[in-house]
């Protein structure tokens, strides 16, 4: 969709291709925000392996997954073009909020799985991998 979106305001096949860069510093960006809470973990771990349970792993969900649908919305209502008022780096800014829900959605469920499932881990990652890639193919 950046294509049509990113055309509005003239921006050629090299542009639109740099348009992708929020989404590369949104990654990082919720990279980066997980460190604490691994930090923090891994201390409490070294001293009682069996204190955390794994749905700690989970609980930056409470705070970045609703990124995802202001993310959506406001990517919808920022693609409307310059006709109406809107800046270009508006939709990137909200790309970038969905890159960020996107990789903290995926790092948390994923670390929660194996935590949860332990020897069969595998089996619950190839599980949840297909059933996303199936789904997405619908």
């Amino acid at each position: 969709s950046f294509q049509p979106v990113y055309e509005q305001w003239g921006f050629n096949t090299i542009s639109i291709g740099l348009a992708f860069i929020p989404i590369l510093i949104g990654y990082f960006l919720a990279w980066w925000s997980f460190l604490p809470f691994i930090h923090k973990d891994r201390k409490i771990r070294r001293k009682d392996p069996d204190a955390l349970q794994p749905e700690r792993r989970l609980y930056w969900l409470l705070y970045t997954a609703p990124l995802e649908t202001i993310g959506l919305f406001g990517f919808a209502w920022t693609s409307l073009g310059p006709g109406n008022g809107v800046h270009w780096i508006a939709p990137m800014i909200f790309s970038a909020m969905i890159a960020i829900a996107n990789y903290a959605i995926y790092m948390a469920t994923i670390d929660y799985m194996v935590a949860a499932y332990g020897p069969y881990s595998a089996s619950a990652t190839g599980g949840n991998a297909l059933a996303r890639d199936f789904l997405a193919g619908i």
